[in-house]
């Protein structure tokens, strides 16, 4: 899942909130890229995100506990 639906290929595009600047493309919406992602970024803090339950569940994996 993630991947493709409709013949379409979809990606994320990680924003920082205060700049509003794109951070990194991600190469697909799941959970599993998206908590490796944040394993290598230990400096983000806050996570913002839509309604897709694979980022929750990859910033509740991958987010550094305090």
């Amino acid at each position: 899942m993630g991947g493709a639906r409709r013949g379409r290929t979809y990606a994320t595009v990680l924003t920082d909130m205060n700049t509003r600047r794109p951070v990194d493309v991600l190469a697909d919406r799941t959970a599993k890229t998206f908590c490796a992602w944040l394993r290598e970024h230990p400096e983000v803090r806050i996570v913002c995100r839509d309604h897709a339950g694979s980022f929750r569940d990859g910033a509740h994996t991958g987010a550094p506990r305090p």
